[in-house]
């Protein structure tokens, strides 16, 4: 099972949600997040790659996901307002690995949750733990945990290692 499929598994956000894909691709979590929130939630997918999107914007009228649709963005320079607000949970796999400016772009992507909303980040176990609890705090999140996950895929002889981890976007505004 893959990295982002476990972190579903294990944190899988509500039916009828709202929740934003962060660096979505070609949209494959996306529609994954899509089935899980049912026809009452929404899932937005942000990529920078514009390409990807067309790919992603094709797979979700195959798979007749009404409840899905796809953004041209990124974390540090998207407006999150109007239909890019107001989310349950923003999901991100492998997405903030390679943030130029982290705490802002954090503190960007929690101004995209409501009051009380979860990030559900996965990053590969590269990433230090102490100084990524550092940048979510300072980008104002709270209730941060890590949580290893190692893969091995069959018949392969060397797996890989990431981190999933949560934090909540405080109740009270900061």
């Amino acid at each position: 099972m893959p990295h982002g499929a476990i972190a579903l598994a294990k944190h899988a956000p509500k039916s009828g949600a709202r929740v934003l894909d962060l660096g979505c691709g070609a949209g494959d979590t996306t529609l994954d997040l899509g089935r899980l929130v049912g026809p009452r939630g929404t899932v937005v997918g942000l990529d920078a790659c514009e390409a990807s999107l067309r790919l992603a914007s094709d797979a979700a009228r195959a798979a007749k996901a009404a409840n899905v649709t796809f953004y041209t963005g990124d974390a540090e320079s998207s407006s999150f307002d109007g239909e890019l607000s107001g989310f349950d949970v923003v999901f991100s796999r492998f997405g903030t690995m390679s943030l130029r400016a982290p705490t802002a772009a954090l503190r960007n992507l929690r101004s995209a949750l409501k009051p009380g909303g979860r990030l559900i980040d996965v990053t590969w176990r590269s990433v230090d733990p102490h100084v990524r609890r550092m940048l979510l705090e300072g980008a104002g999140f709270t209730e941060i945990a890590f949580e290893a996950i190692d893969v091995q895929p069959r018949g392969e002889s060397v797996g890989s290692s990431s981190w999933i981890i949560t934090a909540t976007c405080p109740v009270c505004p900061m």
